[in-house]
């Protein structure tokens, strides 16, 4: 997969091999998707662009995909916060974010991707069925675009 959301030149790499990845399914028991282990193994910290589309005319935006062995409120800081609040136990995996919106998810059985947002914390919004198609949206609505015009995550997600 092409990762158009990332911002050029590169910045922020920080790379980690198989072995990293592996020890956190380990430790926290479950798998990343495919697509987002390959993600991690080729742009891991990598700067991206702000994505904006909609789900349900609800706008939503990522800035990032949370980085793993970063330091500081890296992936394995976000699942520790995510095992204080439950949300572990319940199977949500957090891997991206939004100062604005909150935080994604994506369910370790299902692969269902969700987001808590900052307001509503403890409420979760279904996105899409899964990792492939929320990357997708991600390439299809980076950069700038008019409110009227932002990318329906909806329209890949009933194509599948």
């Amino acid at each position: 997969m092409k990762y158009e959301f990332i911002k050029k030149p590169l910045h922020g790499l920080i790379p980690i091999d198989a072995t990293d990845l592996d020890n956190l399914e380990k430790r926290y028991n479950f798998r990343f998707p495919q697509v987002l282990r390959d993600y991690y193994l080729l742009l891991n910290g990598c700067d991206i662009q702000t994505c904006r589309m909609k789900r349900d005319d609800q706008t939503i935006l990522v800035t990032e995909i949370i980085p793993v062995n970063k330091g500081s409120l890296d992936l394995e800081d976000q699942i520790q916060l995510a095992e204080e609040d439950q949300y572990l136990s319940a199977g949500l995996i957090p891997f991206a974010s939004n100062p604005v919106c909150g935080i994604f998810y994506f369910h370790k059985d299902s692969q269902i991707i969700c987001c808590s947002f900052y307001d509503a914390i403890d409420e979760f919004q279904y996105i899409c069925t899964g990792m492939d198609i929320f990357l997708e949206a991600m390439n299809r609505s980076c950069g700038e675009q008019d409110d009227d015009t932002l990318f329906d995550i909806a329209t890949i997600d009933k194509e599948r």
